[in-house]
């Protein structure tokens, strides 16, 4: 509310500025609302119903005076009616430096997003909120209730409307599923399925390592954050001793449970619960080979799990240790496992590691210094894998409950995801038996440490 009280003071002293000029005043007035939009997104998912502010409020105001929580749906529709008024008065795209700030892929983005969530069941017939109302706060046509209580099916075919837009006007725009296949790291590796498969672990660290320029071409991430900010909170301990005898250290800190590491899918695109050629879960924790430090839970795995989850035996980085992956080896106290005296309170407590926006190019030298500028990345807020998925969301629920049949669609949209992560299209059969479940279960794998896998 911070942010969006001084959205609201650009916009009531702006046009008063002899230094602006009128195409500033209305554009920068655009992405005044946008952020006020944004702000009441970022919000209403943290929070769900929350106060709709539309001016600067006194900042002296009290208590009593302040306004109540408004009903999902109408914040939903001040959102909504918001972005779409700026639209016509914000550029298509940005590139350069001003990538990052509002346009009009990135308002349909967000507006695809707000109303698919407006749509899902938390918010749509919820009866588990029939008793959460206000209490002296009336909202304009809603009374006290702030969650409605009757399921409405034409939430989704809104939803469908507006994520089919968001995709094709971005797509239009050249926006497309990041797929390189030429890396250097496997320049001099025979053609051949092992290479196939590390092409595709390799694509998905790249996916959100690398920028839209000209020299990484990434044209997956709609809208981002400019840098990664700092990362060593996802290395591991002692990553390599330097040349003086001291270690260049991370915080192991971002630590991955075992639920999320199951929803990883096997080489063959299933659960690893629900794949009956995969280990037989009693096994899971065996060592694979007599000798070695991984256990059979960790192989067979997808790309994604390789590309983003550290774990004991397994490789972290690329060229991190002097040109050499880390070996992690979680079971030595004296290497990357749990040793209060050495790392105070650092310490993974799940025995995993997130290796998502690592830059395969990271190295470390033995002086403890690292080429970290030349691997600043965006940090993605909206991609465009995000679009097909929410897109194939709604199609399935409209097919379910509106009569109109989308499950093809829906299942194209959700095989373009599978087939750019490197697992096997689902067959429309496998498909029908659970569309919600394939495309949810999509969504965890596909935006793990991205804030939106649920």
């Amino acid at each position: 509310y911070n942010g969006t009280r001084q959205c609201y003071l650009l916009l009531d002293g702006g046009q008063t500025s002899p230094r602006v000029t009128d195409v500033q005043n209305t554009q920068w007035g655009a992405e005044a609302k946008f952020l006020i939009a944004y702000y009441h997104v970022s919000i209403l998912r943290k929070y769900g119903p929350c106060p709709s502010v539309d001016d600067t409020c006194n900042p002296n105001i009290a208590l009593p005076e302040m306004p109540g929580r408004s009903h999902y749906d109408y914040v939903t529709d001040y959102i909504v009616n918001i972005l779409d008024e700026i639209m016509p008065d914000l550029p298509a795209d940005r590139s350069g430096s001003e990538w990052g700030r509002a346009s009009q892929v990135v308002a349909k983005a967000v507006k695809a997003r707000v109303l698919l969530y407006a749509a899902s069941p938390l918010w749509n017939g919820n009866t588990d909120y029939a008793d959460f109302k206000n209490t002296n706060f009336e909202t304009p046509g809603y009374g006290l209730e702030l969650v409605s209580q009757t399921f409405d099916a034409n939430k989704w075919e809104r939803a469908r409307r507006a994520c089919q837009e968001a995709l094709d006007f971005a797509q239009q725009l050249g926006y497309e599923l990041y797929k390189p296949t030429t890396f250097a790291e496997l320049n001099s590796m025979p053609a051949g399925p092992e290479k196939d498969f590390k092409v595709h672990v390799l694509r998905m660290r790249y996916l959100v390592t690398t920028r839209p320029n000209e020299t990484d071409n990434n044209r997956e991430i709609i809208f981002g954050l400019p840098s990664q900010g700092s990362i060593i909170a996802s290395w591991p301990h002692r990553v390599l001793q330097k040349s003086n005898g001291d270690w260049v250290s991370g915080y192991s800190g971002i630590a991955p449970t075992l639920n999320a590491i199951e929803q990883f899918y096997t080489e063959n695109g299933y659960l690893p619960a629900e794949d009956p050629a995969f280990y037989p879960q009693d096994e899971w924790f065996q060592r694979a080979e007599a000798g070695s430090e991984i256990i059979k839970f960790h192989k067979n795995r997808e790309p994604r799990f390789y590309a983003w989850i550290g774990f004991d035996g397994g490789e972290y980085g690329v060229k991190m240790k002097q040109g050499q992956p880390v070996i992690l080896n979680f079971k030595s106290s004296q290497s990357h496992g749990y040793n209060p005296d050495l790392f105070n309170r650092d310490n993974t407590p799940t025995g995993y590691l997130s290796q998502k926006y690592i830059h395969p190019r990271l190295e470390i030298t033995s002086t403890g210094s690292n080429n970290g500028g030349q691997l600043e990345a965006h940090r993605p807020v909206i991609r465009l894998a995000e679009l097909y998925l929410s897109l194939a969301e709604a199609q399935a629920m409209v097919s379910q409950h509106l009569g109109t049949n989308y499950k093809t669609q829906a299942l194209n949209n959700l095989n373009e995801i599978r087939d750019r992560a490197g697992i096997p299209k689902l067959t429309l059969s496998e498909f029908e038996q659970d569309p919600m479940k394939w495309i949810r279960q999509e969504r965890f794998a596909e935006f793990f440490q991205e804030g939106q896998r649920y």
